[in-house]
């Protein structure tokens, strides 16, 4: 019997990580009652000469409680994969369609892995570190980790592998078009270098 592939493609949307530091909200509100007691607005006040500076910095410490609260978290959408193709802001801000994917690989181990993509023609202007991933491991355009999103590197490689696969499944291939002494020859219809079907 042999494998049954799957038909259906995987969604999979991830947002950046907050940027905020953990220890902004909470130092917020800690300082908020210990400013009240020391300006005496809980009991006596433990230092007299603090009273005025308490009372300065009681309104300033619970309009930053009330800032952090109500700032947004700054999360985004840092990645989306589905059948159509990949949207990664951190390489490119327009969408990747799986035309234009060459191969998609997996390299590393552990939390050194990186999801690689090889494009027929990479767009210009692609951010340095996606780039620089595919430097290090000598393979493709750009590559994702998964540092600074809220998924896992092996949800990243299961949806790309499979997508990138049922579109080539598909028959959704990128037209290359073969050029000999300034003419067109031909035009070739596949993925990998020097495969494709002569059309």
């Amino acid at each position: 019997m042999g494998e049954t592939l799957p038909t259906e493609p995987i969604t999979l949307e991830a947002r950046t990580l907050s940027d905020h530091p953990r220890w902004q909200l909470p130092l917020a509100l800690a300082s908020l009652p210990l400013l009240a007691w020391l300006s005496g607005l809980m009991g006596a006040p433990p230092v007299q000469d603090l009273i005025l500076w308490a009372l300065l910095l009681l309104p300033v410490a619970v309009m930053t409680a009330i800032a952090l609260l109500l700032r947004p978290s700054g999360r985004k959408l840092g990645l989306r994969i589905d059948g159509d193709g990949l949207f990664y802001p951190a390489f490119h801000r327009d969408p990747i369609e799986w035309r234009n994917v060459e191969d998609v690989r997996a390299f590393g181990a552990g939390e050194g892995e990186a999801v690689l993509f090889a494009l027929h023609d990479p767009p210009q202007g692609g951010g340095s570190k996606p780039v620089g991933l595919s430097r290090i491991f000598g393979f493709g355009s750009f590559g994702i980790r998964t540092d600074d999103l809220d998924c896992s590197i092996e949800a990243v490689e299961a949806a790309a592998l499979r997508n990138f696969k049922l579109a080539s499944r598909a028959g959704r291939f990128k037209p290359r078009e073969k050029k000999v002494e300034g003419t067109v020859r031909g035009r070739t219809a596949g993925f990998g270098k020097g495969r494709g079907l002569r059309l």
